[in-house]
């Protein structure tokens, strides 16, 4: 098989950005398909996860056929491969792999799955001068006797499927929306998942599923100032234990003036807060990291003046070095009110 990641892979493949997110670190990861340029050649369809700046990889779904790999019995494999970062190494180091197959043969179908987890990686081994030898292969005594063991299996209470949104009213312009499983995820219906705007205009999304963090992903394209109602229908998702999803629908918006303001080419983020003003009651403050140096407030206010109602126009804008946040990227407001 020719690698999407080998020296030689643009000779066999083309490369889609097909859309970014955010993981838990705030790392900024890629979601490239895999366009094969010849059906029949010995490669992947499917997509990588790239992970901005370090160019690694985050994530591997791509599958192949039977006559691809010459297994003609096999109709299809489906390899999943998820990486984490290793701060102690200072790598993304592969922490699960999963390949699903099916075979048709001789009038028979069925399927099946590889699994493994993989830990306790060894980046700096030790070795002296009486560690390698000229030993090929070698049994340890007594290695092919099996003692007998009896064991009582006792049955395990499963947990129906638990599903948890990210975000239950405002989502950042930049975030993505997902849910928190109590439960591994095994299968997606796409078809019963669907995403309208508030003037009922159908959005189109891609899901991913986190096997590291039981969390499904919808990605979309969003917009400021925009509701957005997400649906999943009876069955859209299932565990690795068979249970399903009831009917769910989440209503999330836009941040209106910090998701218009983040538009502005010469901001690289913004976060707002409400003060007391004894002439309104409360005005806005915005506060912005530059992506320009030359941004100037009047630049920003006028912005605001073309896309924002009145009352949402920010009446002092200050601009700072940093945006305070958590650790999992929330503005921490309470900060910006001591700047």
């Amino acid at each position: 098989m020719i690698s999407p990641i080998s020296a030689d892979a643009f000779t066999y493949y083309k490369f889609k950005l097909e859309g970014s997110f955010y993981d838990k670190n705030g790392k900024l990861i890629n979601k490239i398909k895999l366009i094969p340029k010849r059906k029949n050649d010995r490669v992947f369809n499917g997509f990588l996860y790239i992970v901005e700046d370090d160019w690694a990889l985050y994530g591997a779904d791509v599958s192949v056929t039977g006559a691809q790999v010459n297994i003609p019995i096999v109709d299809a494999l489906h390899l999943k491969q998820n990486y984490n970062y290793s701060v102690e190494n200072d790598a993304w180091v592969l922490i699960s792999q999963s390949i699903d197959f099916k075979v048709d043969a001789f009038g028979f179908k069925f399927d099946g799955r590889f699994s493994a987890a993989y830990s306790a990686y060894n980046f700096s081994p030790k070795f002296d001068e009486n560690t390698f030898s000229n030993e090929v292969l070698s049994f340890e005594q007594n290695a092919t006797i099996k003692d007998t063991v009896t064991v009582k299996l006792r049955k395990k209470k499963l947990d129906s499927l638990t599903l948890k949104p990210s975000s239950s009213g405002i989502i950042h312009f930049r975030d993505t929306f997902f849910l928190s499983t109590n439960n591994p995820i095994f299968k997606i219906d796409t078809s019963k998942i669907s995403i309208f705007t508030k003037d009922t205009i159908n959005v189109s999304f891609e899901s991913i599923i986190d096997e590291k963090e039981n969390k499904l992903s919808i990605i979309f394209d969003k917009k400021p100032i925009e509701l957005y109602n997400i649906s999943f229908l009876p069955e859209a998702i299932s565990d690795v234990y068979d249970f399903k999803n009831d009917s769910l629908k989440y209503r999330i918006r836009t941040n209106e003036i910090e998701d218009y303001v983040s538009q502005h080419p010469d901001v690289r983020e913004c976060g707002v807060i409400g003060v007391n003003d004894s002439n309104r009651g409360e005005s806005i403050r915005l506060f912005i990291v530059k992506e320009k140096k030359s941004l100037r407030e009047i630049e920003v206010i006028d912005f605001c003046r073309k896309g924002l109602a009145i009352y949402k126009i920010p009446k002092k804008v200050i601009f700072i070095d940093e945006i305070p946040k958590n650790n999992v990227g929330k503005i921490l407001r309470r900060k910006l009110r001591e700047i």
